[in-house]
């Protein structure tokens, strides 16, 4: 038979007096479980683009020199830009890129795509590139450098240095 100390709080007892109560195991209350908790967004992303960082051969900062909207040939719309490369972070690099990504809108016709890469002319990014050297189309690759240490990625502002961790602790 267990039994267990009890202050009752509801009763004048006099001070540092505990009441010795038999418990019935079956009847107390469950004990919540602890919430799993989740890292904030920003250490998530921040992680995320250090994981995509080190997997990636090669990493280019670029500026989109133009955008225009075009039919895709399938019903929908696209969005051909021209990048123009800054610097090659990883890997080899052409002087520019074309990138044609899904999604695009003109005077009569809008067509959203929501894992898209939005990108806007003039505006710079740091673009993970495919294995085979494409460009690729989804937000996923794509992080915009908005001050000369931070980038927006996965709507967070990380570190640019997380990037250039990413490839220096990479083995050669």
């Amino acid at each position: 038979e267990e039994h267990e100390a009890h202050v009752d709080l509801t009763e004048t007892s006099p001070p540092d007096t505990v009441l010795d109560t038999p418990v019935d195991a079956s009847e107390a209350p469950a004990r919540p479980q602890s919430p799993v908790v989740e890292p904030p967004l920003r250490d998530r992303a921040s992680a995320e683009l250090a994981r995509i960082a080190s997997l990636t051969a090669t990493i280019l900062r670029v500026r989109v020199l133009a955008a225009s909207v075009i039919d895709d040939g399938e019903g929908g719309l696209a969005t051909r830009s021209e990048l123009s490369v800054i610097s090659a972070l990883k890997g080899e690099a052409a002087a520019t890129y074309p990138a044609v990504i899904p999604g695009g809108q003109t005077a009569t016709r809008a067509w959203i795509s929501p894992h898209s890469a939005k990108l806007r002319v003039g505006a710079e990014y740091v673009v993970f590139m495919l294995p085979d050297g494409r460009v690729p189309t989804d937000s996923a690759h794509f992080a915009e450098l908005v001050s000369s240490g931070e980038l927006r990625y996965d709507g967070q502002l990380v570190p640019f240095s997380l990037v250039e961790a990413a490839i220096a602790t990479e083995a050669p």
